[in-house]
């Protein structure tokens, strides 16, 4: 099986001649997470033939068919092909271009665009170096065109910010009836809430409002060994694969940015737990423009500390009576910073 997977790999690279002649763009898919958020701007270019996928994974989706695709099986085979790439355009939702495998080329100088798969801040979440190297940046509302400004000028780049709509978002989905009120718990990952145990608090607080609710943990959380799937399972009905935000009446994170995506599609609040803020760049303070996941926090959601988890039942029937009138606030705050 090694063997197969490494002849795989080579042939890839074997191929690259004939790659660089026949396409004009190239979209790297790094893990299926990413794929719902980049598979839109592949539609959008009417010459499929022109495309073609780099996966790390082997992607099975059918709306994706009919795309010409190629996939690696290890990150240093991943890396040679990407640095002998003469290809016009590489879009990629992954972060920190030159500083990984994913890196630039180095016989031409292709353009490189980042595709964001979150709304949140640029800054706080993603390491100082995450942007620097990409030529265009999408920009989906106006807190993350504000900070590719501001990063110009404070590391001397020339990042072009883009302004685009966030195509990841279906405001088509269909509401599955459900006659009991469905929750939603979806934290971050590089928080404190699971060695908090903030997931059994809200588990028995809930039972106790005798809501159902669901719980969609970041999959890096598992990753990075922050939660056991298989002690989730035992206790909890997990949130897999798409998601329609349709089927739930609110969602309880920390710092993830669905609260942001949730809201957007439902003009709805949630519920917003104060745990350790998710920071990956110590020097985020350098930029002025405050990250979007702090100045909508009282705007989009209901902060509570984590002493206070077991008030929630009582901000979920606050959420649901004040849902017409939250709605409007909600609306203009998104006509007025999203793109």
């Amino acid at each position: 099986m090694f063997l197969i997977k490494v002849l795989n790999d080579i042939k890839n690279i074997v191929s690259l001649r004939k790659i660089n002649k026949n396409y004009s763009r190239i979209f790297f898919f790094e893990n299926d997470f990413i794929e719902n958020h980049i598979s839109p701007y592949l539609f959008k270019n009417k010459k499929k033939n022109n495309s073609l996928i780099v996966s790390l994974y082997q992607i099975k989706k059918d709306n994706l068919k009919d795309f010409n695709k190629i996939y690696f099986n290890y990150l240093i085979f991943i890396q040679i092909f990407f640095s002998l790439l003469k290809i016009k355009y590489i879009y990629s939702s992954t972060p920190d271009l030159g500083f990984n495998a994913f890196n630039r080329s180095i016989l031409k100088k292709n353009k490189y665009i980042y595709i964001q798969h979150s709304p949140v801040s640029l800054t706080m979440i993603y390491r100082k170096t995450a942007f620097i190297k990409f030529d265009l940046v999408f920009t989906i509302n106006k807190f993350q065109q504000d900070e590719i400004i501001e990063l110009n000028g404070i590391y001397n780049l020339n990042i072009k910010p883009w302004r685009c709509s966030y195509l990841f978002l279906n405001k088509t989905q269909k509401t599955i009836e459900n006659n009991k009120k469905k929750i939603l718990i979806a934290p971050t990952w590089g928080t404190n809430f699971f060695n908090l145990n903030c997931h059994e608090t809200l588990k028995d607080t809930l039972k106790k409002g005798e809501y159902d609710f669901e719980i969609r943990p970041h999959f890096m959380s598992y990753k990075k060994g922050e939660v056991s799937l298989e002690n989730l399972k035992r206790d909890f009905v997990l949130c897999e694969g798409e998601i329609n935000f349709n089927n739930y009446h609110t969602i309880i994170t920390d710092w993830s940015g669905i609260f942001i995506e949730f809201a957007n599609l439902n003009s709805t609040k949630c519920i917003l737990l104060n745990t350790k803020k998710k920071v990956f760049n110590k020097d985020f303070n350098l930029v002025k423009n405050t990250p979007i996941e702090i100045y909508a926090r009282k705007i989009l959601g209901y902060e509570i500390n984590i002493e206070d988890i077991r008030l929630a039942n009582d901000l979920i029937k606050k959420i649901i009576l004040n849902k017409n009138k939250d709605k409007i606030e909600i609306e203009n705050f998104f006509k007025k910073y999203f793109f």
